[in-house]
């Protein structure tokens, strides 16, 4: 995964309270809060790895699937230029810019849990723009017993 977390501590749940880390040997991002958003679980990629990184404006997120208890997971990707950007002189004019954003059902009928990859495709980055990844516990439209969700990492290519 590329990226970094702004000195965010993301593990004593100091930018996102109602997230929690997963312990050994089981890492990842969990929330069972309805609308809870995490924008520093996505991290904050510079504009020196977008211009590194993002060759073909595809985004895979990393999440866990089981049979029980989850939720539904929704990802969007923005592009942000200064001041949230560091490093960069870079204004985007109306703020930040979404790239692409999809609605990840964790929930499924698979008797196992697994860790699965879901594609996305984004616009590109305008030049010399950050990429504020935003990860959001959504409400399910039919009733479940639980929502969680467990965000484990992404790639760009």
């Amino acid at each position: 995964m590329v990226g970094h977390w702004q000195g965010l501590d993301c593990a004593a749940g100091k930018c996102c309270p109602e997230w929690q880390s997963g312990e050994h040997p089981k890492p990842g991002y969990i929330s069972t809060t309805v609308n809870s958003t995490c924008a520093c679980l996505g991290a904050l990629l510079s504009s020196t790895e977008v211009a590194m990184h993002m060759k073909f404006n595809e985004f895979h997120v990393l999440a866990l699937k089981s049979y029980q208890h989850m939720g539904i997971m929704g990802v969007s990707v923005y592009a942000v230029g200064a001041p949230e950007c560091p490093g960069t002189a870079t204004v985007l004019p109306g703020g930040p810019q979404l790239l692409g954003n999809a609605t990840i059902d964790c929930l499924w009928h698979e008797r196992m849990s697994t860790a699965e990859d879901e594609y996305m495709r984004l616009v590109p980055a305008p030049a010399g723009a950050c990429i504020r990844v935003n990860i959001t516990v959504l409400p399910s439209p039919t009733p479940r017993q639980e929502n969680k969700i467990k965000f484990l990492g992404f790639s760009l290519y």
